[in-house]
């Protein structure tokens, strides 16, 4: 019996019935259970900063630590977005076993369209065959308003124009936040 536990979390089950020549034991049952776990464990799993504006910034924080291993290393963070800044991750022990706490901050100018990011953490420990590197994604998502609502939206559907008639529409700009917006030039 061969278990796939890639994306399983809990327990998983197989069972493999056999029939057999013998009159004493006709048929055998051989099962297996097996526990996936996360290697990794990120608490909470993702970030949610819910609703913010553009100029808004957000402080948050979340724990690592490891089910498998008792000892490892953040040795590196990534980010793609500029304005998703992390602290260095803090080390601790907790019940013999390694911890990190990692914070940072979102915002302020972050994009509107991008929804947040996400966090690389780039770990090391020693496995079975040596050093070894794994990375953690820790998703960080944000419902950002921009610094003003364009309606009905940066697309502007047309429908069908029938010769000699034409069609006209009316796009509104609103700021969200206390500036002063200037339409300075229109172009078509």
């Amino acid at each position: 019996i061969h278990l796939n536990l890639k994306n399983v979390r809990g327990k998983k089950e197989a069972y493999v019935s056999m029939r057999t020549t013998d009159e004493a034991l006709p048929m055998v049952t051989v099962s297996a259970t097996a526990k996936g776990v996360d290697f990794f464990r990120v608490v909470p799993p993702e970030v949610n900063l819910n609703k913010m504006t553009w100029s808004e910034k957000r402080e948050f924080s979340f724990e690592v630590s490891s089910e498998v291993v008792s000892d490892f290393e953040i040795i590196g963070v990534e980010t793609a977005a500029q304005s998703l800044v992390v602290a260095d991750p803090v080390r601790s022990n907790r019940d013999g076993k390694t911890v990190y706490q990692v914070a940072g901050t979102y915002g302020p100018d972050a994009d509107p369209r991008s929804g947040g990011g996400v966090i690389k953490l780039n770990t090391k420990f020693e496995g079975e065959k040596g050093p070894t590197v794994r990375t953690i994604d820790v998703r960080v998502i944000a419902m950002v308003d921009g610094p003003m609502t364009i309606r009905p939206g940066t697309f502007l559907p047309l429908g069908r124009i029938r010769a000699k008639q034409g069609v006209s529409k009316t796009v509104e700009f609103e700021p969200n936040d206390d500036f002063d917006l200037q339409i300075t030039k229109v172009e078509v």
